[in-house]
């Protein structure tokens, strides 16, 4: 019940700012961002006081919440009212409120796909819940010792929304509810953006049940990766940038965007390549706008994102050097950015990171995608797996799982946004949207600058899921003017239904964390689910925590990115007051360490 204090401030805060004039809507993600911001504020405050506990925890959100409950009864007084205006679609015909009524199905069904199953895909067993179990160990989140330096220079805040959840519910039964949280606002966001570029309250629910019908969506909306997460921020951010363009005096809604932005980055480090070009756009405007006193803007801009950003930046900025932090493998820089900036090496990157899309549902056109790509890269003359351009030891190919939540494409969804472009380009009337061009061209940018920036990895199809989200707004907005023009008006909607109907098998047979079949999140238990994925390291985990003896303390001696968050788990349940850390660490973090750790788990997986 005391995790409840935590949704009970987002509500207050929904209510509150819902009694002005704004929609439910641009409520939400209004909400959503201060929430944010004072979930950041909570947990780096207690993190210097060595205070994350239960206590420090249950008493910061009861002052949040009296203080919320304060200002909205005054609120209240003032403005008699508690609902602000309607919206659009409040008033929607029947079949768009029965897809609306099938999108929420759906995410009803990943909601308990999040909470009866626990965290489990890769990333979140290395570092994502590793990291916060060391956090709940330490009461803080400074920098700690680790064989896996991503556990502490990764953009933490969506570990952070985790880790409050799991010290007010002693455990980490909702540890995947702050993704599905994240799908329902980027969804709400998505609609909202393709109102601001003009779409009918019918282009807003395509918006919507696009968004919510991505592939790699559905599949890491149970999950504790944090793409999702990142994607919400970045569409508030947009949604910000979009008022402040058409109302650039209104210094609140650039003071969102800030932290927006802030919110973004903290979260993972892409949204410093997502937001580049939409930052610009703006600076751009605010520079014509405010001519020599353009830097109260930027102030309103920049001063929040690096004060969100603050805690971070200064363990970073300690321990490695510089505010973002560096990977480490052993003493050696493991790059994730291109060692070269040329056109054919952007080309590369763009033909391998639409390849897995471009294959179709199922990979029924890998091979010939696949060869067309090799082609490509020949008159190119360069290597497809060029290491300047390649994560190491990765090789190109399309053999993407379409149930698995690290590599699933995103077939009809890049289907849709080609013709939707293709559209859009063809038709003299949406081409004379100013709105729609300009949006289509900074996304496209974003685009671009992360494929000049980043190197290819097998993976990057899951760091690909923001620019599905905000690619939906538009779509939306183009297909709804498209059906204004036809005399049967519904065909988008009974082909939106079969897209629903399609969704269905990502949900049921999600790779790590099936609803049917064998080894379902109902039938197996819930220890044995850590490892879905890995079910060989299952039974020498056991047997090394067994070797323990419930000792007080105990050293993990791991390789990098080794799967360490099962071994807690395993070792809590043993004994739960046993007292971890990384031992023998051969890595800057070694600093952080102490040499009390007398007993030691030597585990190489």
């Amino acid at each position: 019940m005391l995790s409840l204090l935590m949704p009970i401030a987002g509500v207050l805060l929904f209510l509150l700012f819902r009694a002005g004039k704004d929609g439910w809507r641009n409520t939400l993600l209004s909400a959503a961002i201060v929430w944010g911001v004072v979930l950041t504020a909570i947990t780096e405050l207690l993190s210097v006081l060595h205070s994350i506990t239960l206590p420090g925890l249950v008493l910061s959100w009861l002052l949040v919440d009296g203080a919320l409950v304060g200002l909205l009864l005054r609120s209240l007084r003032r403005h008699h009212r508690l609902l602000g205006r309607t919206e659009p679609l409040e008033k929607l015909p029947s079949l768009q409120r029965l897809l609306l009524l099938l999108v929420g199905l759906i995410v009803l069904l990943i909601g308990v796909i999040a909470i009866v199953a626990p965290p489990n895909n890769w990333d979140s067993m290395t570092y994502h819940m590793a990291r916060v179990a060391h956090w709940v160990q330490d009461g803080s989140v400074a920098h700690y010792p680790t064989s896996f330096t991503a556990q502490l220079y990764q953009g933490p805040w969506a570990e952070m929304a985790i880790l409050n959840m799991q010290v007010l519910s002693g455990g980490d039964r909702f540890a995947n509810l702050v993704q599905w949280f994240s799908m329902i606002g980027s969804v709400v966001a998505a609609s909202l953006v393709a109102e601001q570029l003009g779409a009918s309250p019918r282009g807003q629910v395509f918006a919507a049940i696009l968004c919510a019908t991505i592939p790699m969506g559905i599949l890491q909306a149970s999950s504790t990766q944090n793409d999702y997460v990142v994607s919400f921020w970045m569409m508030c951010l947009i949604h910000s940038i979009w008022l402040s363009l058409k109302e650039p005096r209104k210094q609140l809604l650039i003071l969102k965007a800030g932290g927006s932005f802030g919110l973004a980055i903290l979260t993972k480090g892409t949204a410093y390549v997502y937001s580049f070009p939409w930052l610009v756009w703006l600076s751009l405007v605010l520079i014509q706008q405010y001519r020599w006193q353009v830097w109260k803007p930027f102030l309103t801009l920049g001063l929040p994102a690096v004060l969100i950003n603050f805690g971070h930046y200064l363990r970073n900025l300690d321990l490695f050097g510089n505010p973002i932090g560096l990977p480490t493998k052993a003493n050696d820089v493991v790059k994730e950015t291109n060692d070269v900036l040329s056109i054919s090496a952007l080309f590369s990157n763009i033909l391998r990171n639409l390849g897995p899309h471009a294959a179709g549902p199922f990979g029924l056109f890998n091979r010939p995608i696949e060869g067309l790509i090799r082609f490509a890269h020949k008159l190119l003359g360069i290597d497809i797996n060029d290491p300047r351009t390649t994560w190491a030891g990765a090789e190109f190919s399309l053999n993407n799982l379409p149930n698995f939540e690290d590599t699933a494409p995103n077939p009809w969804h890049f289907l849709l946004i080609l013709l939707g472009i293709i559209l859009f380009l063809s038709i003299p009337s949406l081409r004379k949207q100013r709105d729609l061009l300009l949006y289509c061209l900074l996304l496209t940018a974003s685009f671009l600058v992360f494929c000049l920036l980043l190197k290819w990895k097998p993976w990057n199809v899951r760091l690909h899921l923001f620019f599905f989200v905000a690619w939906m707004p538009f779509i939306g907005t183009v297909l709804s003017r498209i059906v204004d023009r036809l005399r049967y008006k519904k065909t988008i909607e009974y082909c939106l239904l079969s897209l629903l109907v399609m969704s269905l098998p990502l949900i049921l047979y999600n790779e790590s964390r099936p609803m049917l079949g064998e080894g379902t999140i109902f039938t197996t238990a819930r220890t044995d689910q850590y490892f879905n994925l890995r079910s060989t390291l299952e039974a020498p985990y056991q047997a090394a925590v067994r070797q323990t003896n419930q000792c007080s303390s105990v050293g993990l001696y791991l390789r990098e990115d080794s799967w360490e968050y099962p071994l807690w788990i395993l070792l809590r349940s043993q004994n739960p007051d046993t007292r971890i850390q990384h031992v023998l660490v051969n890595n800057i973090s070694a600093r952080k360490g102490n040499s009390s750790f007398t007993t030691i788990l030597f585990l190489a997986r």
